[in-house]
């Protein structure tokens, strides 16, 4: 499907998708008991007391500009209270055209800001064609009886020009916003901050993310796509079934479990044989987790199993050796397993399968095997 369809919606969703962003990276600023509302007092707007207007167009930013004076003409409206504010923004992704009077609009000061909208206004007034809802957008701006109003909000009017679009935007997020998330999952972390950020019950009840609750929000989905977290991930197990214990038979693994004749749990040593590597090979990958790490933690497992099987190995004689052998298997696979990398819930069955292919390597120096040896054989 690579053709658009006749009625494609994607340039009246990106603006919108684009607004989401921006108050996205609003409420990663916010402090305290700070609030970011998104349509209920104009685009985005902080409680601190920033407005924000958020406009996306490629278009230049010229004298006439519909976003410029439609912006001021929306803040002059009685219902908008200007007291609240500190700061009145127009965030556009458009560039100031270099012929137009806006292009050193933040140096100046509000009496300047307000002789660069009259002489604005001058000039198009001497065009022969006018268009009448330009004409009608600049009278309602100038209008005598708001210029009290208008000088107090060009005093706070900032232009923030060649913003960020939405690509870009959400690129930054993934860049600056997501320190010790995993590589593999800092687009679903960001995704997910989007979804809560536009979820029904938040649009319903005057579309306001408190501060509290965002940071609430990040702390959970840090939890679950950090680094760091100490989930460790979850690995969907189909039962075992009579193909995997057939494919596994000639394993040297399962042979020195059948060296003890302990066939009642070849089943689930092969079943944490596959949990293991599974879990190595489909999500701890994501993970920015170090060779030495592994390394590490197989040095932890097979120093434990050494001194389990030196002290197995006294209690050990030609009478009981088998019996010993399971008994020493037990041991060390029923043992709570030692918290891998940063996990605080390491489960035995991935410690377990570590001991299995650990085993099932003959070319290791230090062959794991369970049965014990005697010196009276």
């Amino acid at each position: 499907m690579s053709n658009r369809l006749n009625n494609d919606s994607t340039k009246t969703f990106k603006p919108i998708i684009y607004q989401f962003l921006v108050a996205l990276e609003k409420c990663f600023e916010m402090k305290n008991d700070e609030s970011v509302w998104i349509e209920k007092y104009g685009d985005v707007t902080n409680s601190n007391g920033e407005q924000i207007e958020v406009k996306a167009y490629q278009k230049d930013l010229t004298d006439l500009d519909y976003n410029v004076w439609k912006t001021i003409k929306n803040w002059l409206d009685d219902g908008f209270d200007i007291s609240y504010y500190y700061s009145l923004v127009l965030l556009t992704t458009q560039t100031i055209s270099p012929t137009s009077k806006f292009i050193d609009w933040n140096s100046k000061y509000k009496d300047e800001k307000l002789q660069i909208l009259n002489s604005i206004a001058d000039e198009f007034a001497k065009q022969s064609k006018k268009a009448k809802d330009t004409q009608n957008l600049l009278d309602n701006v100038l209008d005598i009886n708001k210029s009290d109003k208008l000088l107090k909000i060009l005093d706070i009017f900032i232009i923030e020009s060649e913003a960020d679009n939405d690509e870009t935007l959400y690129k930054k997020l993934l860049e600056t916003r997501t320190d010790g998330i995993i590589e593999e999952k800092k687009d679903e972390y960001l995704d997910s901050l989007v979804g809560y950020v536009i979820q029904p019950k938040k649009t319903s009840g005057g579309w306001e993310i408190r501060n509290k609750d965002f940071r609430q929000k990040t702390s959970s989905l840090i939890e679950t796509y950090t680094s760091t977290t100490r989930i460790f991930p979850k690995i969907e197990m189909n039962p075992l079934i009579e193909e995997d214990v057939t494919t596994h038979q000639s394993y040297p693994f399962v042979k020195k479990i059948e060296d003890i004749d302990y066939g009642e749990v070849k089943s689930i040593a092969i079943r944490d044989f596959i949990y293991a590597r599974r879990t190595l090979n489909e999500e701890l990958k994501n993970y920015e987790i170090s060779k030495k790490e592994y390394d590490s933690y197989e040095d932890e497992i097979i120093n434990s199993f050494n001194t389990k099987r030196r002290y197995a190995l006294r209690r050990t004689n030609s009478t009981n050796q088998i019996n010993k052998s399971k008994d020493f298997y037990d041991d060390v696979t029923g043992e709570k397993a030692p918290d891998f990398y940063n996990f605080n819930d390491t489960p035995n069955k991935y410690r377990n399968g570590l001991l299995h292919e650990i085993a099932n390597d003959e070319k290791k120096p230090n062959k794991l095997v369970w049965r014990l040896e005697v010196n009276d054989e």
